[in-house]
């Protein structure tokens, strides 16, 4: 990522679309902003919330070839990342009254968690490791042009991505 887009990201700002569509109600959101979702599901609910963090809490229960190839098993501190990931992802969504969508969550060979979001337009996939966070973003009718890059666990940047994947 380029120090201008990631300059952009660290100033993000909320915009006045995005701002309005927090202030309606689940039954009176605006479909052409809330994009590839329906309605229903502006809705926030702590239980699906809850559903997360025990599959994360889970994970720590995986041994080494979890999954019959040689995997390593999923790294502690990258799960510690993925509960705080989420923790910060939630708050910006609560606090905007936008969507909540549960992710899939599963473990690279690696021991990374990855937290993937498929959507009937776009797809979004965070990588969480000991060391670092990386995500890939890419629309459905334009795979040439992924993007991909670091993250931190900067509420304007996770912002900017939940933006992107929502709209």
């Amino acid at each position: 990522m380029t120090r201008l887009a990631t300059a952009a990201l660290t100033r993000f700002e909320f915009p006045p679309y995005l701002t309005s569509f927090a202030r309606s109600t689940p039954g009176q959101a605006n479909n052409k902003v809330a994009g590839q979702f329906d309605a229903e599901l502006i809705k926030i609910d702590r239980g699906k919330l809850k559903q997360v963090y025990a599959k994360l809490d889970d994970m720590k229960t995986w041994h080494a070839n979890w999954d019959d190839y040689n995997a390593n098993k999923p790294n502690a501190k990258a799960i510690k990342k993925a509960e705080q990931f989420i923790k910060e992802l939630f708050e910006f969504t609560e606090q905007l009254q936008c969507a909540w969508l549960s992710p899939n969550i599963t473990a690279s060979s690696d021991g990374e968690v990855l937290l993937e979001w498929w959507g009937k337009e776009k797809d979004l996939t965070i990588y969480l490791s000991a060391t670092e966070i990386t995500y890939i973003k890419v629309k459905h009718d334009d795979i040439d042009n992924m993007e991909d890059g670091n993250l931190d666990l900067n509420k304007n940047i996770i912002g900017s991505l939940w933006e992107w994947f929502i709209i």
